[in-house]
């Protein structure tokens, strides 16, 4: 026979796991409710962070592509640096080899300048001498008409003595006519000492001019060398700017290559973190749909305070 008291017994403990079940229940759809609401912000955040780093990988795949137009232009630079270093060196050497050539050139003038000296301190001697010769040929000239006047003198005193002088006549005679032949000679050699004057004057103005001429060239030449040497420290400096460009472009080819490198890891880990955060989006939505399905189960709980009231 059960008695009330075992019935009251019965029903407190009854009451008591209803009690609990209704707190575990509470507590079920509590934690349900905080799960789906965490895991649908997770879940959009998760997708939030799958489309950031998609977009993320296609702005580093842009940014490759134009790292590596970067990096092409980089390598044409230097490739051109190099061809315009070797034309730079082989146009001083040129300049080099020309500024050896004047060199050459300003010794053969200057030779030729001595030579053209030496000729005309030469030809000045020969006018000096020659001028020697005039005043020698005009004292002869003028011994050779004292002498033909004195022979002449003599021819009258021997006529004037007949016989007697006739033999000193024939000396006279023949004083005069060599005093004659020593004029004509003296003459000649006037007109040759004149022609040769006037020769040796042309030859002194030629040679002047020769040598207003080599100076000249000479002016010219080291004007030449002088532009040439220039040309040489120009090109020097050229070489050696492109030299540095050339050193510049490879560092700098280098490290696009390296930043090309850092950027597709880059790329990499951000299409990986993509399809990762697509992962975890997929499965905060299947976790999302079991937190509702959980709800929806919790929901069909109805343990009331009028089910404890009936017991």
């Amino acid at each position: 026979e059960v008695t009330a008291d075992v019935l009251g017994a019965v029903a407190d403990s009854f009451n008591l796991t209803i009690n609990s079940l209704r707190e575990i229940v509470s507590q079920v759809k509590q934690a349900a409710t905080s799960v789906n609401g965490a895991a649908q912000q997770n879940e959009s955040f998760a997708r939030s962070l799958s489309a950031d780093a998609m977009k993320q990988s296609d702005e580093v795949s842009q940014l490759l592509d134009s790292i590596q137009v970067m990096t092409n232009s980089i390598q044409d630079v230097a490739t051109n640096s190099r061809q315009a270093e070797s034309v730079a060196q082989r146009a001083s050497q040129v300049a080099v080899e020309g500024g050896q050539a004047v060199d050459r050139t300003v010794m053969g003038i200057l030779a030729i300048r001595e030579k053209v000296a030496e000729t005309t301190r030469q030809v000045k001697r020969l006018a000096e001498s020659s001028q020697e010769i005039s005043k020698i040929v005009a004292l002869i000239s003028q011994i050779s008409s004292r002498t033909n006047l004195l022979a002449l003198n003599a021819s009258i005193e021997a006529a004037r003595a007949g016989e007697a002088g006739k033999g000193f006549a024939i000396v006279a005679d023949e004083v005069r006519q060599l005093a004659d032949r020593a004029a004509k000679a003296s003459k000649e050699i006037e007109q040759l000492v004149m022609q040769i004057q006037s020769e040796t004057s042309l030859v002194m103005t030629a040679m002047e001019e020769g040598t207003q001429q080599v100076i000249e060239g000479t002016r010219l030449a080291e004007q030449a060398k002088e532009n040439l040497e220039e040309i040489i420290q120009v090109n020097q400096t050229i070489d050696r700017l492109m030299r540095d460009i050339t050193a510049a472009t490879v560092q700098q080819t280098d490290t696009s290559r390296e930043v090309s490198q850092v950027m597709q890891n880059t790329a990499l880990n951000a299409s990986e973190t993509s399809r990762e955060a697509a992962r975890v989006a997929a499965s905060l939505q299947e976790l999302v749909s079991i937190a509702r399905d959980l709800q929806t189960s919790v929901g069909k709980f109805r343990i009331g305070d009028e089910t404890r009231a009936a017991l």
